[in-house]
Parts: C-alpha cells; structure tokens; sequence
C-alpha cells in the first residue's frame, strides 16, 4: 500500500503559514492632533527622520531631527512603490496658528509628497527589532477645512476593519467639526509601535478622503514627514540597569578595600 502524504502535507503546510505569518508585523497605532512640537517622540534612537518640502535643510522638532526631501526619490528606508511621486511645497499645508510650542511642526508639515493609494513600507529593518514609527499628514487648505480625513492602518483592510478611521488632517488646529461622524478623531500625528518581521520590510497604508461620508472613493496616499526610531525592549534596559548598578558596586567595593589597606598600611 502506498504510504500516505498528508502528515508531509501537513507540516509543509505548516511552515509555509509560519513563514508566512512573520511577513506582517501588527502597528500598534495611537493619534495626536498635531498641535506641539512635544507631539514628536524622542524615545530610543532615531533611525530616520524625513519630511517635503522647500525651507531648512535639518529641522529640529522637540530636539529630534528631521532632513529635508526635495525631489520624489525614494530616501534610505523607504519604498514609494511607483507612488509618491508628485512633491508640493507651496500650499501651506499645515495652518495651525504659529506659537513658539509649534515652530517645528510649522515647518515639517507645511510641504507633502503624494500619489495613487499604494503602501510605504519601511525597509532595512532588524528581524525581532523594537521601532516606533511617526507618520505624519496634514492638509488645513481652506477648500479643504473639516473634510480631509484619513484611515491609516499596517495593511491593505477593508473600510471598517482599519486600524484608524476618519482621522482629520484638516481642522487647523480646532478640534472636530460638528459635522464629523461619530467615531472620527483629529489627527496629524500617527505612532506606531511594532516588532519587525524576518521580511525587513513594514508597510504603512493610507487612504485619504474628501468628503466626511466617505461616499465617494479615496483619492490617494500622501506624508508631509515621517520618523522611525528603534525602542530597546524593557528587558535591555533592565539589563543595562543592572550592569550599571553591578558596576558601580564593585568600584565602591574596590575603594573601599583600598580605604582599608590604607588604613591598615598606616597602624
């Protein structure tokens, strides 16, 4: 009798869903409206900091850097995926009245790079690694005031199953509109926490709106500025905690052993 494939099938099968599972890592996303420069994370180290537009080349935001981007290329860990590929500058995209807690935020979210509705994933990134990611939009065009929102979310779901829905880039700063739906929030600012995939690879899918019923189809993708800083784990700062402190117990113990032969030396 021939022997039967199935406990073969079986575990093939098996790896493949294994393998195919560390393709797609979960973004655990909050939002922020967009408001202060203390909106933007300092934590961990920096990986990469972008944003479009046509002022400083290096803006500081709440001490962390951010490079000016002048064309539609693709900078170092980012993927535009044939997207992206229209650069804008002089809308004055971000209309937040200007104070000294905003300065930086009026600079890195006035320009945007945009395209048809397509992913940005992050490349290059460590398998097991700890990221944040901000990714940052705004639109306060007048046109545009209490309409644009977004959904944002670590894959390409459906409408009702993203990760944020009805975010409003566009409200200058005033909270939502009375007209907004239940459910939407005011959000320029979106962080993400994730542990990347043996892939390397992130994606960040968006999809903008014009109209608050969402009645008619998105219209695209865009960013005006974005980070990704690396998060050691809990357990590697406990680490570097206790080494510390194990440190500076011995050199204590040491000067104090020191302290004594002095002292016995002496009698």
């Amino acid at each position: 009798m021939k022997a039967s494939n199935a406990p073969l099938r079986n575990s093939i099968c098996s790896v493949l869903f294994a393998a195919g599972s560390l393709q797609a890592a979960t973004i655990s996303w909050t939002a922020s409206p967009g408001r202060l420069d203390t909106e933007v994370s300092a934590a961990g180290t920096q990986v990469f900091g972008y944003y479009w537009g046509a002022s400083t080349p290096t803006v500081l935001v709440n001490r962390v850097p951010f490079v000016l981007q002048i064309t539609t290329a693709e900078p170092p860990g980012l993927r535009f995926n044939r997207s992206y590929d229209t650069l804008e500058t002089a809308y004055d995209l971000y209309r937040v009245p200007l104070t000294a807690g905003n300065a930086g935020l009026n600079q890195i979210l006035d320009g945007q790079v945009w395209g048809s509705e397509m992913p940005l994933p992050l490349t290059g990134l460590v398998s097991g690694g700890q990221y944040l990611v901000q990714f940052m939009i705004s639109d306060d065009r007048p046109m545009y005031a209490n309409l644009r929102n977004y959904d944002i979310s670590d894959g390409n779901d459906p409408e009702g199953a993203r990760d944020i829905e009805r975010a409003y880039h566009s409200t200058v700063g005033a909270g939502l509109s009375p007209t907004a739906p239940a459910g939407s929030i005011e959000g320029k600012i979106f962080t993400g926490t994730f542990t990347a995939s043996a892939s390397g690879t992130q994606d960040i899918r968006n999809w903008l709106y014009n109209t608050i019923d969402h009645t008619i189809p998105d219209v695209g993708s865009q960013v005006n500025a974005i980070q990704l800083r690396a998060i050691p784990e809990p357990t590697t700062f406990a680490l570097a905690a206790g080494a510390a402190s194990l440190y500076g117990f011995r050199r204590r113990r040491l000067s104090e052993r020191g302290q004594d032969q002095d002292y016995l030396g002496a009698t």
